[in-house]
């Protein structure tokens, strides 16, 4: 029985980390375009306010799969 809970932990840890570098993935390709082609964004300052919630973003989800991998099982 223990196999079984230690597997589904780690399933469970696995798809979290996925999800993580999912999004910092997604915040990467959003910066990217925000950076090389701003036509979308009609003020200056709104750039620098898109690019700082993406990469409170990336900071967060870098912490939550270090924090993940600190679990020891």
């Amino acid at each position: 029985m223990e196999g079984i809970q230690a597997g589904m932990k780690r399933g469970i840890i696995e798809a979290l980390e996925k999800r993580y570098e999912a999004t910092i993935a997604e915040m990467h390709a959003e910066i990217n375009i925000i950076l090389n082609n701003p036509v979308g964004i009609g003020e200056h300052t709104k750039f620098i306010d898109e690019v700082d919630q993406k990469l409170q973003k990336i900071a967060d989800s870098e912490e939550k799969i270090n924090i993940l991998q600190s679990f020891k099982f």
